[in-house]
This record gives C-alpha cells, structure tokens and sequence, in this order.
C-alpha cells in the first residue's frame, strides 16, 4: 500500500482521486488528503498526473518507503525565515542570521 499525502489541498487530491479511478487505479482518499494507492510505480503515476493536468509548479517528494508528498515548493522567506547565503542553514530571524554569518567571516559577532 502506498499513501499520497496532497499536503491539505483537498481539491488536489479530490482530483487526483478521480484521475486515478479514470486510469483504473484502485485509489481511497481519506482524512487530511491523503490517498491510500497499492500500485508499484507511484512515483510515475503522479509524475503523469502532474504533467496531465499541467500543474508544473508542483513536486513530488518521497518522503519515506511507500509514502509520496505532493506540495508546491514555497520559498523559506514567504515563510517567514530568513536562510544564510553562503550555506542555505534557515534561521527564525535576522539577528539569528547577522550572527550566524560570523562563521562564513561576514559580519559582526553578537554583543552581549
């Protein structure tokens, strides 16, 4: 069994859902949007879904043995974080990031 987790877009996995049954894929959508499958080639199937329905700003992510995420990649700064430049480590914010960037040799180290 695999399970598709559509990351709480209902309408996607609605969807997703009916795309599945007209290719005659055995599919369940449960709680929370996620879809139970039993098919080996998952990956391939939403990888066709997406290119279908022409949703390229989406990915697949497989996020452990039989278990696949499909989201839209959102960038860290819309969340809210800030990420370092020279390693890409995230930080909750700007003061965290200036003192961080001491070890790359930029900035000024934090006063206490």
């Amino acid at each position: 069994m695999t399970l598709v987790d559509c990351a709480h877009d209902d309408d996607l996995a609605s969807e997703l859902v009916v795309y599945l049954t007209r290719q005659n894929y055995v599919a369940k959508l449960s709680d929370n949007s996620i879809i139970t499958m039993q098919n080996k080639n998952t990956k391939t199937i939403l990888e066709a879904f997406l290119k279908d329905t022409k949703r390229d700003n989406y990915t697949i992510l497989e996020s452990d043995v039989d278990v696949f995420v499909i989201s839209k990649p959102m960038p860290i700064d819309k969340m809210g974080f800030f990420s370092c430049e020279f390693c890409s480590k995230v930080f909750s914010d700007m003061e965290k990031l200036d003192a961080h960037k001491v070890v790359h040799g930029q900035g000024m180290p934090p006063v206490n």
